[in-house]
């Protein structure tokens, strides 16, 4: 009997210096792909690009010195709701929300794969600040994430540094098998700045360093029929201008057997967004750079809330 070994696929695409990547790193990830799986490494640089979208058995690599800039324009993502058309939308009331399908777009991504990743010691930065839509706040449209994994299996952020998003930060919807680890956040560009939300099942979150206007690692469950399990939130230190560490407000599945370990709460480094003026000025607290709660379990929709310990 003849047995076939198909070596891993390692790709280094040449990048344009002007002008949008997206096209450039896209087919690298697709060849890749078609081989059966392996590594695109992104070299030293500075790369504009819109959404990129990672397929089954696809690790993308940002060496150190590569950042790659999230485009200004909408119109160079791809909503994740034409990618899972016939995914259902729990969010009919509220157009705005900023977990339906419509209105998520990402830098990097994923919609239903499996054995996924992106690392390295290079960021992204999505330039959301472009986005900023005063007036508008927290339902306000058009914006992008840096990251983002809708319904995948098998997926890993690692070593990566996330700054300027325009909404939500990296963000895993409804997957299963999650790894982030030493993974740096610097979020404080528009509204909803939040740094790691996460919205899956078997989750590992370690040793990250996350600095966000909105909240810091935060739990969801927009999908009633999908519960946010087994997840362990451990060795991060975390700052934040609203919720440190939450569970909620969205709760609809619920959340069970839920574990955050040796954590480090501390300031935000700024608070361009957040001034929570009076109320915290009634509670003695005088210091502008401040934040709501430590830890926040909103569980408000329904679901079930069992097994949650810090």
């Amino acid at each position: 009997m003849c047995v076939l070994l198909l070596a891993a696929l390692t790709l280094t695409p040449e990048l344009p210096q002007e002008g949008l990547a997206t096209a450039a790193i896209q087919k690298a990830v697709d060849s890749v792909a078609a081989s059966g799986g392996g590594r695109v490494i992104l070299p030293k640089g500075r790369y504009e690009t819109g959404g990129i979208l990672l397929k089954d058995g696809v690790t993308l690599e940002l060496t150190e010195g590569c950042t790659l800039l999230g485009s200004t324009n909408i119109a160079d993502y791809v909503a994740f709701s034409r990618l899972a058309p016939d995914a259902p939308d729990f969010f009919v009331e509220v157009p705005g929300a900023q977990a339906r399908l419509a209105n998520c777009y990402a830098v990097v991504g994923a919609v239903r794969a499996k054995n996924v990743a992106l690392v390295g010691k290079g960021e992204i930065d999505g330039r959301g600040q472009a986005a900023l839509t005063q007036g508008k706040g927290n339902l306000a449209p058009g914006r992008w994430r840096n990251v983002l994994f809708y319904d995948c299996r098998n997926v890993t952020v690692e070593d990566v540094t996330l700054k300027n998003p325009a909404t939500w930060n990296c963000y895993f919807k409804e997957c299963v098998g999650v790894t982030v680890r030493r993974v740096t956040v610097d979020a404080h560009a528009n509204h909803n700045n939040d740094g790691i939300d996460i919205d899956a099942k078997d989750v590992l979150v370690e040793d990250c360093r996350i600095d966000s206007t909105d909240d810091g690692i935060c739990l969801k469950s927009d999908n009633p029929h999908f519960i946010t399990e087994n997840v362990l939130v451990r060795n991060c230190r975390v700052a934040s201008n609203c919720s440190f560490l939450k569970l909620g407000t969205a709760g609809r599945g619920g959340f069970r057997n839920c574990r955050f370990e040796r954590c480090t709460l501390v300031p935000c480094r700024i608070s361009p967004i957040h001034d929570w003026g009076g109320p915290m000025d009634a509670m003695g607290i005088t210091d502008r750079i401040t934040g709501l709660e430590g830890i926040a379990v909103e569980s408000v929709d329904g679901g079930v809330c069992e097994g949650v310990r810090f």
